[in-house]
């Protein structure tokens, strides 16, 4: 298979809305019966937050070729080679990234109105970083490129003018959750290394109300952290 085909047909699963988790449920599997599911809320009522020192999140990010394409429920934006975390010695290669409205992930009583996922891939493991977005009065202009291309076709569209992928991350990039976790949508695969920051980026009431439009209710349910560790790093 391509390797433009193979990173849509895996990285689909990731953009769905509730209603395609539910359905996967209906017929069993992970989304019903698993015990390490996503999105969950980072400041639980139930269960502690582990606060240590973690190794440094490595993140090298460009300025790639970027492609929208649609996918079932919503829009991917697909990332040329050549961006990549390292998250405990291990190196994901960038993928795709595509976003939530409202958000997935929730801070106990704060949530907040929008969720970039950068999805990673190495081998047949994947890690999620995770992007809070609210509201501000104006445009993210790093999100213009993507959002004049909504709604997204079925032939991937080019992003111009190029977008430097930092720019998509917010600062203090050492501040962050960790946790393992699943898939969102789609078959809610466990094993996945979930990196979520707290500090969001901004963006515009109309980005959000326009992306919210085309792609209404992107969110799953929060879900219970049972017996797993979720990590606060303590070194910043």
């Amino acid at each position: 298979m391509p390797a433009l085909l193979a990173r849509r047909s895996l990285f689909a699963m990731l953009t769905g809305c509730a209603l395609c988790a539910k359905a996967v449920a209906a017929d069993g599997g992970l989304c019903e019966t698993g015990i390490e599911q996503s999105p969950i809320d980072l400041k639980p009522l139930h269960g502690t937050v582990d606060t240590r020192t973690l190794p440094p999140l490595q993140i090298h990010y460009k300025i790639p070729a970027l492609h929208v394409v649609k996918t079932k429920y919503s829009f991917e934006t697909t990332v040329a080679p050549g961006n990549a975390i390292v998250i405990d010695g291990t190196v994901y290669d960038l993928a795709s990234f595509h976003f939530h409205t409202p958000a997935e992930h929730r801070m106990g009583q704060r949530s907040f109105p929008m969720e970039g996922h950068f999805v990673h891939r190495s081998g047949e493991n994947l890690a999620v970083l995770g992007v809070f977005f609210e509201y501000d009065t104006a445009d993210n202009a790093a999100l213009a490129p993507i959002w004049a291309l909504l709604p997204a076709t079925e032939a991937p569209q080019p992003v111009a003018p190029a977008i430097d992928l930092r720019r998509l991350l917010p600062p203090g990039q050492q501040n962050l959750f960790r946790y393992m976790g699943s898939l969102t949508t789609g078959n809610c695969n466990e094993g996945v290394v979930w990196t979520v920051f707290p500090t969001a980026l901004k963006a515009s009431r109309r980005q959000v109300e326009t992306f919210t439009r085309h792609y209404p209710h992107t969110m799953r349910d929060i879900q219970p952290l049972n017996r797993r560790f979720l990590l606060r790093n303590s070194s910043v």
